[in-house]
């Protein structure tokens, strides 16, 4: 998953390995997340792409999971709602893309509620295993990884589904936004291996699919829509 400092926050430890210290930042978090979606919101704003009120209104709020999961987090991290609101903005991390992935076969309103409800199903899922095996998943590592391959099976198995679906711009356009997420997350998953083998590469190579998540995801998803889709 992408980086919850609220939940592992960077202790000051002089031993800590150089690329770790630069993920750790605020300047990497939420400092990339503000610059480029600053730089997402100006082209929007130039550009007016057909779906620009979803794009501003997706974008502001990977802002404001960037203000609230980052180094400068207002929320005390010891509260009840420090541990809640990081778990909320996974969960809505992705359902935004269960959303665009059914967007216009429903109301806006059950589309909505749709994804939220499938957005919740991988952290549960993650969640339950980390609780189940603790021997095996110990550390919040562990939990990041479970989350990152069980949502890699779920964009596989609709990558599979999408295959055998006749081919259509939407249907296309929908199989590019799932080799987007594929991607991102195997990126995730990657780097989180590398982590937990001890090198520090893997906060190198996390910073890649962060930047995708807080930065590319919105301005691709829907810069790319068919027009059909962008008026849904």
């Amino acid at each position: 998953m992408r980086p919850m400092v609220a939940m592992m926050r960077p202790n000051g430890d002089p031993s800590m390995s150089s690329f770790q210290q630069i993920y750790d930042s605020a300047w990497h978090h939420p400092g990339v997340a503000f610059v480029g979606s600053g730089v997402v919101l100006l082209w929007a704003l130039w550009r007016r792409p057909p779906a620009l009120g979803m794009l501003l209104g997706l974008q502001l709020l990977m802002i404001i999971d960037a203000l609230c999961t980052g180094g400068l987090v207002p929320i005390p991290h010891a509260s009840g709602w420090g541990q809640l609101v990081p778990v909320f903005f996974v969960v809505q991390g992705d359902a935004r893309f269960y959303f665009l992935l059914a967007k216009g076969r429903f109301s806006r309103r059950k589309t909505l509620a749709l994804a939220l409800l499938a957005g919740l199903f991988v952290p549960l899922c993650s969640y339950a295993l980390h609780s189940l095996f603790p021997e095996l998943l110990p550390t919040r590592r562990h939990l990041f990884l479970t989350h990152e391959l069980l949502f890699c099976g779920v964009v596989l198995s609709l990558l599979w589904r999408l295959r055998s679906v006749a081919r259509s711009s939407s249907l296309k356009w929908q199989r590019r936004l799932c080799r987007f997420e594929l991607l991102q997350y195997g990126l995730w998953v990657l780097s989180d291996v590398l982590i937990l083998c001890g090198m520090d590469i893997g906060f190198a190579l996390r910073l890649v699919p962060n930047l995708m998540y807080y930065v590319l995801f919105v301005p691709f998803a829907l810069a790319t829509t068919p027009a059909a889709e962008a008026r849904t």
